[in-house]
């Protein structure tokens, strides 16, 4: 009993200073927030722009592309904004400011943000789900995933997350609140009271918990198949090369003719350049899909850790893990463009010619 009653009493003793812990704020916060969501913002309009141009009623991979472009816009938007009331809140906001820093920025940064977050998780995980597909069934692709179905499903992922997000915005909502103590008024979000606390807390678990383990979930199962498919392909392609170099070998058929040869040939050029584009295509999905479990996890962990579980620990320990967790969700909706840039060839194509013309 003395044992757990000190590892409690280690574990609500803050980790560190509160001026250490300001710095850790503003910088994660404030400063790397900005970078990276300004990075964001640039980066997912040309995003935007190269899938419209590349044209999403033909190919239902731009059509999710363009899709996942615009959700994590958003989110990096809502990042940016949420920077600058940090800055507004660390550095210049006082006691007779007119508004109330951190509830706004709870209100009008955290909230949108976490809406398009929940977006981008359902997005990543459908385009796992094709991909898988792609990957299983490689002929059936095509008739499963149309740039028509792949249109429904993108806007009921949207509306399906705005739903299920809504009632969280019953509860607060931006008025003027009076401060006796300061005999003035502030702009806060007040409790509307429209829903109860154990709605609000449903909603809130369901969206940042059951909805992430869910799409992360999926993710890694697609995923994981995937690569072991990929590993049974090589190595039936490898036992296959095998099998008919040695039939070749012993074969006494005549010389194939030039024109034959030339046929031949073309079909073969045309069977690896599809090859290597659908190897592209899967290697740029995979990448994106390690990029997101590994920007997710933590943040999943977080909410796991510090509010299913009730573990009592010092405010420091929490704050600190999920700035660090909201800055590898804004990392993820920013970084995309590299991997596009890097595994994709027509995008890197459709990237030089617009650059070129401006």
């Amino acid at each position: 009993m003395a044992s757990s009653n000190t590892t409690q009493e280690l574990i609500l003793v803050p980790p560190f200073s509160d001026y250490t812990f300001y710095i850790i704020e503003v910088l994660i916060k404030t400063i790397l927030a900005l970078i990276f969501s300004c990075f964001g913002v640039v980066t997912n309009i040309i995003n935007v722009i190269i899938f419209y141009r590349q044209g999403i009623l033909k190919d239902s991979n731009n059509l999710n592309f363009l899709a996942l472009a615009i959700s994590d816009l958003f989110c990096c938007f809502f990042a940016l904004h949420g920077g600058v009331l940090m800055i507004v809140r660390k550095f210049f906001e006082t006691p007779e400011y007119r508004w109330n820093g951190g509830t706004m920025y709870a209100c009008t940064s955290v909230r949108p943000k976490g809406v398009f977050i929940l977006i981008t998780c359902g997005l990543t995980a459908y385009i796992a789900i094709e991909r898988f597909v792609s990957v299983v069934f490689p002929f059936k692709v095509k008739q499963i995933f149309t740039p028509k179905r792949s249109f429904f499903v993108v806007c009921s992922i949207y509306i399906f997350i705005v739903v299920v997000s809504y009632p969280q915005y019953l509860t607060y909502f931006p008025s003027w609140a009076k401060y006796p103590d300061l005999n003035t008024s502030k702009l806060d979000c007040i409790f509307t009271g429209l829903i109860t606390i154990q709605e609000r807390i449903f909603y809130r678990y369901f969206g940042a918990v059951v909805l992430k383990i869910v799409t992360v979930s999926i993710v890694v199962i697609c995923n994981v198949t995937i690569l072991w498919k990929v590993i049974l392909s090589r190595k039936f392609r490898k036992l296959s090369t095998t099998t008919l170099s040695t039939n070749q070998g012993e074969s006494n058929s005549k010389p194939p003719t030039l024109e034959t040869s030339a046929t031949s040939g073309k079909e073969k050029a045309g069977t690896d350049d599809k090859n290597s584009r659908e190897k592209r295509l899967i290697r740029m999905v995979t990448l994106l899909c390690v990029v997101f479990v590994f920007c997710y996890l933590p943040e999943i962990f977080n909410v796991i850790f510090f509010y299913l579980s009730e573990t009592k620990m010092h405010k420091y320990y929490e704050d600190t893990v999920y700035a660090f967790s909201m800055l590898l969700e804004i990392l993820n909706s920013s970084s995309n463009i590299l991997i596009y840039y890097n595994l994709s060839t027509r995008y890197k194509q459709e990237l030089q010619l617009c650059v070129k013309k401006k």
